[in-house]
């Protein structure tokens, strides 16, 4: 209980900042795969393709003017803003109901997302991952999750 009002509390926070932007949809559990490579944490007996799933997770599609921003909680409970957290966000396709974004870490990771929503925000998204220089381990991931702006979806 403790942890899901902190999650509120510092999501409500980012999304402070956020005063002119605009919730686009919100996006809840995810599950896909991961490729985790051999490295300081990770053995090469070890790597190999693993199922992967962010239970508690929740991620929220930010719009302000004609820029997005993702802000989400991870498989540890944090809520991040990822322009706050360094990423440049660069739009590829803006149509309706697709948007498909690029997120640069520089130095760190590269994500794209796939939004596929109706005019009222509900869909789905799809993100990868190739996180080359992470803290713990290198990998790239590939997962979905249901999207529903109204309330916070289950995962189907």
């Amino acid at each position: 209980m403790k942890l899901l009002a902190l999650v509120l509390l510092v999501t409500s926070s980012i999304l402070s900042h956020h005063a002119a932007a605009q919730v686009v949809t919100r996006c809840g559990a995810s599950q896909g795969h991961e490729y985790f490579f051999p490295g300081s944490f990770v053995t090469a007996k070890d790597a190999a393709w693993q199922i992967g799933k962010i239970s508690s997770g929740q991620t929220i599609l930010m719009k302000t003017g004609t820029t997005y921003d993702i802000v989400y909680s991870d498989a540890f409970g944090r809520t991040l803003s990822s322009k706050e957290d360094g990423a440049e966000i660069v739009v590829i396709s803006d149509d309706p109901g697709k948007l498909t974004l690029v997120l640069n870490y520089a130095g760190r990771s590269v994500e794209t997302w796939m939004f596929r929503l109706d005019a009222k925000g509900k869909g789905e998204v799809t993100f990868s991952q190739a996180r080359y220089n992470g803290p713990i381990a290198s990998k790239h991931s590939l997962f979905r999750a249901a999207c529903d702006k109204q309330a916070m979806p289950s995962q189907k």
